[in-house]
């Protein structure tokens, strides 16, 4: 799987009350993909700052859902991080 993909799960997840969201519904990832450039864009620019996967640790699964896990959601604090201060500096 594509590494902005990936990052997209796990904005997903972190945007979801208790940072879980049901597997099923994690198809709605498709429509920002496919109603414009800017977030397809983001999401590559963001993913070329860290790794060149993300950590199973990340993103946990359980029965029909997937959960963002507090090291996915510092992964991706220090992502936006690493963002802002690139488009800023």
């Amino acid at each position: 799987m594509h590494v902005s993909f990936q990052l997209s799960i796990l904005k997903t997840l972190a945007g979801q009350p208790h940072g879980r969201r049901v597997s099923k519904s994690l198809g709605s990832i498709g429509y920002r993909y496919s109603s414009g450039r800017e977030w397809p864009a983001r999401m590559k620019r963001i993913a070329g700052r860290g790794p060149n996967s993300v950590s199973s640790a990340e993103a946990d699964a359980e029965v029909g859902c997937w959960i963002v896990t507090e090291e996915g959601r510092e992964y991706l604090e220090t992502l936006d991080q690493l963002d802002r201060y690139a488009v800023v500096g």
